[in-house]
């Protein structure tokens, strides 16, 4: 049976169960990776604003997508977790590197398996020179 969902138009946007164990382990990977730079942050321990499920058109598997945005609906991060087991998420940080003065880290990212999830900051330059 292939499950298809379109996102809601209006903003009064359905939940849509969201994988528990997978949170679970995306919320300690993000604070992982937040905790080995000393950075505090606590926007992607709040609920999902938003999440849906949709086929992919290639293999016609089912994902589940979930999305966490601002209160003028501005998206600020994002899950993917796929009928696989799969998940790619990140979630918008947009400070400056509390350790390195030369970078500012624009956005936490995971991906793997709730069971083995790897992660990095997404640093960008503050002087346009490569980061080293």
């Amino acid at each position: 049976m292939v499950i298809s969902v379109e996102p809601a138009a209006s903003a009064e946007v359905a939940l849509i169960d969201e994988p528990l164990e997978a949170m679970a382990a995306i919320r300690a990977a993000f604070r992982l990776e937040c905790d080995k730079a000393g950075i505090e942050h606590q926007g992607f321990m709040a609920p999902l604003t938003e999440s849906d499920l949709r086929v992919d058109p290639f293999d016609q598997s089912v994902n589940w997508f979930g999305f966490w945005r601002n209160p003028l609906g501005l998206l600020l991060g994002s899950v993917q977790v796929r009928e696989s087991g799969q998940i790619f998420a990140e979630y918008d940080l947009t400070l400056m590197h509390p350790i390195r003065e030369d970078c500012f880290v624009e956005a936490v990212s995971v991906w793997g398996t709730p069971e083995a999830l790897k992660g990095e900051l997404r640093l960008m330059s503050v002087t346009g020179q490569p980061l080293t």
